[in-house]
């Protein structure tokens, strides 16, 4: 059964239907639908509020198909080829579903902008596109986020672009079901005009808030971190403007950093990244978390190990800097040995230049909690960890990379450079585990996210 839609695009309208796919069931009941448009070759994609996973996925689509790319819980429409394509094909980022298809001119869609509103509604009903986004915007006020950071950004200005995770489904992460929110770049720029005003003359602006200039005070001056979640996800053009804007007002700058979900890596082409890194964003934090592509799963990452190594290599193509993440004991007991094999063998597959490794704490009210409330998780001990660490440095080839377990979740800290340390950290963690004494660890008391 076709369920006929329109899509409006500024003043562009295109009519459109959905098929008979579960997904597709699930849009229409969803609609009207309010987003915003990200380009990417002949492709605009737009976050949707429907989760849904892999149904009858394809990895190649036609002219014209909709799409569901569960990843990034986004609505696609394809009308040409995408930065990824081959020859004539059109493939997307990775596997969507394929829910309808557009009747219009494809051509017009070349027409729209990134950051454009976008509509999908029922075909035949009335609609108020004004009203809506007014209660959207009302409804989604953005809300500075809490510093949330890497250990190394210490002392960096934290901007925030966005708060929350538009990756929201990892079910060990404290972002589990939080809603994305986009800043509004023009909020942006005035943050950044008021602390340009008070790093250089000590002036505080009006009605800017207080943290603005507590963070200021105790700011060395030469790095900025963007917040939260993942900024790359801010709309590409924006995300320039306001890159632009920061280097323009603080030219002294000497490095911008920002949390990256593997996902935001993939939507962007080898030059839009190379962009980003002319405008000093030179670094991206990003959770591999596991290389098992069992755990990825059941976690809810949304990405596979394929799609991590692909990620990282196209952000170390474009001279961006990576920092990753790796979470010791989230495959559980059973999993453990695979977890650990197949992690170092995405690591070794990247070569990073960091590597930060955490130990899973498990947040009340996440779905990885609820299974051990249940015992279904099962997590591994403490000295467990230890023999997790030792296993991914072990098995892990790196050309120059500097790992550290020095976050507050771990139970012991322990860092160097890889390969050329690999003997001595191996053996600092084979003594501690060969003693087997907890007053050696750090104790759960002072453990911490």
């Amino acid at each position: 059964m076709k369920r006929k839609i329109k899509i409006s695009v500024g003043k562009l309208e295109l009519a459109a239907s959905l098929n008979d796919t579960r997904t597709a069931a699930r849009v229409y009941e969803t609609l009207p639908i309010v987003s915003t448009v990200n380009t990417w070759g002949d492709e605009i994609y737009f976050t949707i509020p429907v989760d849904a996973g892999l149904e009858n996925a394809k990895e190649l689509v036609e002219l014209g198909d909709i799409g569901y790319w569960p990843p990034g819980k986004a609505m696609c429409l394809f009308f040409g080829k995408t930065p990824v394509s081959k020859g004539d094909e059109i493939r997307p980022a990775s596997p969507v579903n394929i829910i309808g298809k557009i009747e219009g001119d494809l051509k017009l869609l070349r027409k729209a902008k990134d950051g454009e509103g976008i509509t999908i509604r029922q075909a035949g009903t009335a609609f108020q596109y004004r009203e809506m986004i007014m209660q959207r915007q009302e409804s989604g006020k953005f809300e500075r986020p809490d510093i949330f950071r890497p250990p190394s950004e210490r002392e960096s200005y934290f901007l925030p672009l966005t708060s929350g995770c538009s990756n929201n489904t990892c079910g060990f992460c404290g972002f589990y079901g939080t809603k994305l929110r986009l800043r509004d770049v023009r909020e942006v720029k005035r943050e950044i005009d008021a602390l340009a005003m008070y790093v250089r003359h000590g002036v505080r602006v009006p009605d800017i808030e207080d943290i603005v200039y507590a963070v200021a005070q105790r700011w060395d001056g030469r790095r900025v971190f963007l917040q939260d979640g993942d900024a790359v996800v801010y709309p590409f053009p924006k995300l320039v403007e306001a890159l632009q804007y920061l280097n323009e007002k603080l030219p002294d700058l000497e490095r911008i950093g920002s949390y990256a979900t593997p996902q935001d890596i993939l939507r962007r082409s080898v030059d839009e990244l190379k962009k980003l890194r002319e405008l000093k964003l030179g670094i991206f934090y990003t959770g591999i978390e596991s290389g098992d592509d069992e755990v990825l799963l059941k976690v809810g990452k949304g990405v596979t190990s394929s799609q991590m190594i692909e990620a990282g290599r196209k952000a170390k193509e474009a001279g961006i800097t990576l920092s990753l993440t790796v979470i010791l004991g989230l495959g559980g007991v059973e999993g453990s040995r695979q977890h650990v094999l197949e992690t170092a063998r995405v690591l070794s597959a990247i070569d990073p230049e960091y590597v930060g490794a955490l130990t899973l704490t498990l947040v009340p009210g996440t779905p990885l909690w609820g299974e051990w409330q249940q015992g279904t998780f099962h997590p591994i001990s403490p000295f467990e960890s230890l023999e997790e660490l030792k296993g991914i440095i072990k098995n892990s080839t790196f050309t120059n990379c500097f790992l550290s377990s020095m976050h507050a979740s771990n139970y012991l800290s322990i860092r160097g450079t890889l390969s050329r340390e690999k003997k001595r950290m191996i053996g600092e963690l084979e003594r501690v585990l060969a003693k087997k004494d907890p007053a050696l660890l750090r104790p759960e008391f002072l453990r911490g996210l």
